[in-house]
């Protein structure tokens, strides 16, 4: 990790915390309380000693302390097997009652240039979903909002140009939506530059 460049590099990494959620995120317990914040790195410094970084709530400014956690990537070669070691790293799934757990896994199925298909997992055993108190929300690594992001762009996309299709339109009302708009917006842009620039 690059300790210059501590806030951009934490932007990177999947960061974990002790703390348990809570139903609500008015103050997200990883702050309020006084635990380390964790960020997985696939190797981390000898001596591990962390670093804090300021941050503000309201007037008051305070140190957060981070600190590295060790982590691996792994290749697996099935969604058996991905399962297989999702079960094994809670403490009931293994003989050993030993916690490995994993923090996300895809499985990109077969995806390629024309599909895009993934599965993703995730740890959500502390959601505590029963029906006697609310869900708690979720930490979910980064990683798993751009692979949802994704889908959503590849499915508008795509979708979307079957669905006009499917009203009798043609492309030509498609790449009108879909880039008429972009056109029409910086034109109007460029114009209020140009305007504005001979005016000063």
């Amino acid at each position: 990790m690059n300790y210059s460049h501590n806030m951009a590099s934490l932007a990177l990494n999947v960061l974990g915390s002790e703390s348990m959620t809570e139903v609500n995120n008015l103050h997200e317990p990883a702050f309020t309380l006084e635990l380390p914040i964790y960020y997985l790195q696939t190797q981390c410094p000898q001596n591990n000693s962390g670093f804090s970084f300021p941050y503000q709530i309201a007037a008051t400014t305070e140190q957060q302390e981070i600190k590295c956690a060790q982590g691996i990537n792994l290749w697996r070669n099935s969604s058996y097997e991905i399962n297989d070691d999702l079960y094994k790293g809670y403490h009931r799934g293994n003989l050993e009652g030993r916690i490995n757990e994993i923090v996300s896994a895809f499985d990109f199925l077969n995806s390629n240039r024309d599909g895009f298909n993934v599965t993703v997992w995730y740890n959500s055993t502390y959601k505590g979903n029963t029906s006697l108190v609310p869900t708690a929300l979720l930490r979910i690594p980064r990683s798993v909002n751009l692979v949802v992001l994704t889908s959503l762009v590849y499915e508008k996309q795509h979708k979307l140009r079957i669905m006009m299709k499917m009203h009798g339109l043609g492309d030509g009302p498609y790449w009108t939506i879909s880039y008429g708009y972009f056109l029409a917006l910086s034109m109007i842009y460029m114009s209020c530059f140009v305007i504005f620039g001979s005016i000063l």
